[in-house]
């Protein structure tokens, strides 16, 4: 069984990485549906179409030894690391949660916390209907996996939203202009819909320390970076809800070894 689950997580990390990748915000509900499997999968320097057997996770990129097996060009490292990245941390939920429903759930939970994550860094959006999905879904199926009962993660949803909406009232009044995106406040209010209120301060620190981090290793690396370069923080706070999600669980139920 551990096997099976880290071979469907690299596949599905390789299907993330293709959706982060294609999602584009101008198209159509049914145009970004689609893009995700037309055109065909094919390398983006010669663009040949690839055969089924150039698109297995992981096994693919070793035997090419991470060149196009047509033009011979490297293939980017993000790929890989996406793959083997995914199928670790389904490992790891199988080991938190080894029932089948609860497996399924966290595992959606995290697929769309990766998505909304890509797509935000990529172009510093959070789709609506992508946040939309992991609010309702932590609001109507919470009782069958998540730690917090039902009026927790009502009061988690409106408190990470109002939270933020606040903070970002009082950063306008002294700055004049916005601070903290919609989309920003959507994505909090969904994660406390599968977690509950209580963790929201402790996504909401380790968010606000991971982006500080990044972007004091930004202004060493790139001389002249502008002061006020908008930064991704909805990348950071799906990256902290995922980090207090795990932790909440191995706290509270920790696997037996």
């Amino acid at each position: 069984m551990p096997l099976i689950v880290f071979v469907f997580g690299t596949l599905l990390g390789s299907f993330l990485c293709l959706a982060g990748d294609r999602y584009c915000p101008r198209n159509s509900f049914f145009a970004r549906c689609q893009q995700f499997c037309r055109p065909p999968s094919h390398c983006l320097t010669c663009h040949h179409l690839l055969r089924w057997y150039d698109l297995l996770p992981l096994l693919s990129f070793i035997w090419l030894k991470g060149r196009c097996r047509y033009c011979r060009q490297r293939i980017t490292l993000k790929l890989l690391i996406m793959e083997a990245g995914c199928g670790s941390v389904c490992l790891l939920l199988y080991w938190l949660h080894p029932d089948p429903i609860q497996l399924t759930a966290v595992i959606f939970f995290s697929s769309l916390l990766f998505l909304l994550a890509t797509i935000d860094m990529r172009l510093l959006l959070l789709p609506d209907e992508l946040v939309f999905a992991l609010l309702w879904s932590g609001l109507l199926l919470g009782d069958y996996f998540s730690l917090a009962d039902t009026q927790t993660r009502i009061l988690g949803a409106c408190s990470g939203y109002l939270a933020l909406f606040f903070l970002n009232a009082l950063y306008c009044a002294w700055r004049k202009t916005e601070g903290i995106g919609g989309g920003d406040m959507k994505l909090l209010a969904a994660i406390g819909a599968w977690c509950g209120w209580q963790i929201l301060p402790s996504v909401v620190v380790i968010a606000a320390v991971l982006t500080l981090f990044v972007l004091c290793c930004q202004r060493r690396i790139i001389a002249g970076l502008q002061e006020n370069i908008p930064l991704p923080f909805g990348c950071y706070l799906a990256v902290a809800g995922w980090i207090c999600f795990v932790l909440n669980n191995l706290v509270n139920y920790p696997p037996a070894l």
